[in-house]
């Protein structure tokens, strides 16, 4: 059976941690730390292209929930 490295361990809990916290810095270093990306990189240009990407999710699920919201009003409305 297979065990994750103490060191890789680190790294997953702070990745976590920053996708909550919005700490793209901490999460592109994270990610480096894993081994998931080339071994050299430009940790605040990464750490800004994981930032648009979370900020572009972001916004869809914020359209998506908002969209969805008004669908939901509008079929109630037309049921009374």
């Amino acid at each position: 059976m297979g065990r994750i490295s103490p060191a890789t361990w680190a790294a997953m809990e702070t990745f976590l941690t920053s996708i909550g916290s919005g700490q793209y810095n901490a999460m592109a270093i994270a990610l480096v730390q894993m081994g998931a990306t080339d071994t050299k990189v430009d940790i605040p240009k990464f750490a800004d292209d994981l930032e648009k990407v979370f900020t572009a999710v972001q916004v869809i699920i914020f359209k998506y929930k908002y969209e969805h919201f008004n669908v939901r009003i509008k079929i109630r409305k037309s049921n009374t």
